[in-house]
């Protein structure tokens, strides 16, 4: 707005230097440095405003504001600006004092001095509301389509969420199935070549699957950790594997499903889980022990390897990918095979005290 004022005093003014109304070199002066006050006004408000401000005010003091005709539009300007910022005294000093000194300096006449007082005042309050009007708009216009952006991204981190959850908790699980119920078959019918390259299928499509989880956001759904350990269950009987549970009572009173620390042990549990169906033998005993000490959730999974562990196999995170996910909360996670068990120990520090916990190597 200051530049497109400037640039109307300028021609003006050039106007009535041109129609020899005045060739006084005060004046172009006066002239000259409204209009670079102004340009620079954009950059470097109100330090330029005030300056303008005062140079106006000691200008309509002297008879030379008779003889700079076109400042008063740099004058609604800065009125009009302060206003929109709600600078109320400021503006209304500014106005009234350079219309009471031009009055008293000028020999307009008192009528002429108070209808140009009223024309002033209502240019300068409808113009101020006006765009205070349109900014604020722009202001809502400009909020609104942020926020359609950030629902855009949004729905599309949760359409990329769902694809990871339904690929881990059904497609690459309903693989990894398929490929050892065909190797337990296989064992029955050794003569049936078929059941080896429906393994071998199903495994090389896990496999293939896999990093396509890796590479999308994972966020399981909001499930309760017994609801999780629940599907654990029905998803290793599938092979006659039987999880013994042994958990705190109300657990999920302890730690809520939309919790970091809830996700973070639904992790732990679900790809545990998955182990124990690959890697168990049929018919086999697992067990699953939680403690809550206070600090953290302690998470211990066990069960018997098979001695026929089919490699290659995959259907979840990978326990690599599972211990960034422990870490990046300061928890802790650890697996050993012990005697023929298999035992995966994780600690979940409750979300009050993860700042504190530092992790240890168990």
């Amino acid at each position: 707005m200051y530049r497109t004022v400037a640039l109307l005093i300028l021609v003006c003014e050039t106007g009535l230097f041109l129609s020899g109304q005045y060739h006084d070199a005060t004046s172009i002066a006066i002239v000259i440095a409204y209009c670079q006050i102004l340009r620079t006004a954009c950059s470097f408000a109100p330090v330029s405003e005030i300056v303008f401000a005062l140079l106006y005010t000691i200008v309509a003091a002297t008879p030379l504001g008779s003889d700079v005709m076109f400042g008063f539009f740099g004058m609604y300007a800065v009125c009009i600006e302060w206003l929109v910022r709600s600078w109320y005294l400021p503006s209304i000093a500014f106005f009234v004092s350079s219309q009471v000194l031009a009055a008293l300096t000028q020999s307009d006449g008192l009528k002429t001095s108070v209808i140009s007082f009223l024309v002033g005042t209502v240019i300068i309050i409808v113009s101020a509301y006006s765009i205070r009007n349109h900014r604020s708009q722009m202001a809502r216009v400009t909020s609104q389509a942020q926020a359609d952006v950030d629902a855009a991204h949004k729905a599309s981190d949760q359409l990329r969420q769902d694809l990871a959850v339904l690929l881990h908790d059904s497609t690459a699980k309903d693989l990894s199935r398929i490929a050892l119920i065909s190797r337990d078959l296989q064992s029955e019918y050794p003569d049936e070549p078929l059941l080896a390259q429906l393994a071998d299928i199903a495994s090389s499509a896990s496999r293939r699957v896999r990093p396509l989880i890796l590479n999308l956001t994972i966020q399981p759904h909001a499930d309760t950790l017994t609801t999780i350990i629940a599907h654990a269950q029905q998803m290793l009987a599938t092979r006659s594997i039987t999880l013994d549970v042994d958990i705190p009572d109300m657990l999920d009173a302890l730690i809520s499903p939309q919790s970091q620390q809830c996700r973070i042990a639904g992790l732990v549990v679900r790809e545990g889980a998955t182990n124990i169906l690959k890697y168990a033998p049929r018919g086999s005993a697992a067990s699953l022990d939680i403690v809550d000490d206070g600090i953290a959730l302690c998470i211990t999974l066990s069960n018997t390897v098979s001695d026929n562990v089919q490699e290659g196999m995959t259907g979840g995170f990978g326990l690599r990918h599972l211990d960034e996910q422990v870490a990046a909360i300061d928890g802790t996670l650890s697996h050993m095979n012990l005697d023929g068990n298999w035992i995966v120990y994780a600690t979940i520090p409750h979300e009050r005290t993860a700042d504190a916990i530092t992790p240890t190597t168990n």
